[in-house]
This record gives C-alpha cells, sequence and structure tokens, in this order.
C-alpha cells in the first residue's frame, strides 16, 4: 500500500462510511452548478476535502490541491488547472445524492 492509498482507506473508514446515509437534514445543502441546479454538498464533503487536503499536502508538500467545494466556493482556484505543474484534483464524494 502507498501512502495516498491508506489515507483515502482511512479517510473512507472513519469519516465518509459512519456518515453514509446518516446525515440529519441541515446536513445536506444544495448548490447550483452547470447542470444542476440542485447538486448536493454534505458537512462530508466539507471534512473530507479539508482533510484530504491536508494529508495530500503533506505527503506531497508544495503540490496544491484542487477541491470540488473550494472550486465552488472561489472559481477563481481553477486556474490550477492552467498549471504546467503537479496538481492534485480532489472531488471528496463522487455521487453526493447517493451518499446521503
Amino acid at each position: 500500500r502507498d501512502q495516498v492509498t491508506a489515507i483515502l482507506e482511512a479517510l473512507g473508514r472513519d469519516v465518509a462510511l459512519p456518515r453514509f446515509r446518516a446525515l440529519r437534514a441541515d446536513e445536506i445543502t444544495a448548490k447550483a452548478t452547470a447542470g444542476d441546479t440542485q447538486d448536493l454538498v454534505t458537512v462530508v464533503d466539507h471534512l473530507l476535502e479539508e482533510r484530504l487536503t491536508e494529508a495530500l499536502g503533506a505527503c506531497a508538500p508544495g503540490v496544491p490541491v484542487l477541491g470540488e467545494e473550494a472550486a465552488h466556493r472561489d472559481p477563481a482556484r481553477r486556474a490550477l488547472l492552467d498549471l504546467d505543474t503537479p496538481l492534485w484534483v480532489v472531488d471528496p464524494i463522487d455521487g453526493t445524492r447517493n451518499f446521503a
């Protein structure tokens, strides 16, 4: 197992799995995105993205992380995609509607 696999396994086990289909209504909100004006985001999306950003930053110092929720909050962060350098791209929960 490599370090990234270990991070993903631990966060899945410790953060995501305990909250799978067990969220309160106030922990799920809608956000407007291209193609889906009722896209969902949960507290778990935010927490996982925060933890992944920290952990991946520790694995590869200096390599930026572009998370889905951070890019939604601050579209200017998408400029990271234009850099000709390594970049982590993170979608904390792919399929939030099913997760929630």
